[in-house]
């Protein structure tokens, strides 16, 4: 094991949350309602991605931005529980981002998400009396912080941007990570495709895959997004696998979903794509290699699904 390891994780966090609630006669209108018993708080996004490298020992450096809000402070009480070293940029202009699932307290069971995508908040007086938070609008990073994230991302020799085009991630700030001495792995949205030439990995599912490169084979179209960027491609590809479109003598593996996760074992599949990521660098910035840093993303991500919400393997589940 590297001692004391490195990684820095950049992007784009957001609170989720759980309401276990218990379901009643809806006195209006004959539509489901729920009286809430308790909410779980947890990191996503690149919260999740953060969280995940913290479990497993790595010190790991964070940076987001968040609103002047409830949901901000709350990501900052969780990084802190989690031990995650951070700089949160707090905006103003922005709302953190929530997303917020309504579950059954007898068993579990999915029956809601309202997300709250980090948009700008205006306050309306109505004629009536009453009062409305408008939402809408994108609110991004401002010019004037991204020379202090580049200056602290300095000492890490491995970067994870971990990009849900929610308005942290600008392409100035990525040509500025690109100039650092380190590997950066990317997980981005299809609508920022365009930053990342040149980066040393990035990392899509299937459909953010067709999206960019509007291929509907997986195979072509990773090799078709490798050439595209000049970079290493893994797809992730759910209980299908992974593929994986390198250079030279790692020009195409495959990977095959871990055989020990049956899918009556899946019981939420959310953050699984940060699962890999997180896991993946752990690997690379131990020193395996790409087939053995693969194999353990895959199991960690096989772990990840069998829990409810956002989960984060342990050394010891990991076999590590």
């Amino acid at each position: 094991m590297v001692e004391n390891p490195r990684i820095a994780v950049i992007g784009d966090v957001m609170l989720d949350a759980y309401d276990y609630a218990k379901t009643r006669d809806n006195p209006e209108e004959d539509t489901l309602c729920t009286t809430t018993q308790k909410i779980t708080y947890r990191l996503g996004g690149a919260g999740n991605v953060a969280v995940n490298l913290a479990k497993l020992g790595v010190n790991v450096f964070f940076i987001a931005r968040v609103g002047d809000d409830r949901e901000g402070e709350l990501v900052k009480m969780l990084l802190e529980a989690n031990l995650i070293k951070n700089k949160l940029i707090i905006d103003k202009n922005m709302t953190t981002p929530l997303k917020e699932r309504t579950l059954s307290y007898k068993d579990g069971h999915y029956h809601h998400r309202d997300d709250l995508e980090g948009f700008r908040r205006t306050r309306i007086q109505n004629s009536d009396g009453s009062i409305t938070d408008a939402y809408g609008g994108s609110s991004y990073l401002k010019a004037p912080e991204i020379p202090s994230c580049l200056r602290r991302l300095s000492y890490y020799p491995m970067i994870i941007i971990s990009d849900y085009a929610k308005g942290m991630i600008t392409d100035e700030l990525v040509q500025g990570i690109k100039m650092k001495n380190a590997r950066v792995l990317v997980d981005t949205k299809p609508a920022h495709k365009k930053f990342y030439n040149g980066v040393w990995l990035i990392k899509p599912n299937s459909k953010e895959l067709r999206e960019m490169t509007g291929e509907i084979d997986d195979f072509h179209a990773a090799e078709k997004l490798h050439e595209e960027l000049e970079c290493r491609v893994l797809v992730t590809r759910g209980e299908e696998g992974m593929h994986y479109h390198g250079f030279q003598n790692e020009k195409w593996w495959k990977l095959n979903s871990r055989a020990d996760v049956k899918p009556g074992e899946v019981k939420d599949r959310v953050g699984a794509g940060d699962n890999v990521i997180a896991l993946l660098a752990y690997a690379l910035n131990e020193g395996y290699d790409m087939r053995q840093a693969m194999n353990l993303a895959s199991k960690g991500a096989g772990i990840a699904v069998c829990h409810r919400g956002c989960y984060a393997p342990t050394l010891r589940e990991l076999g590590l």
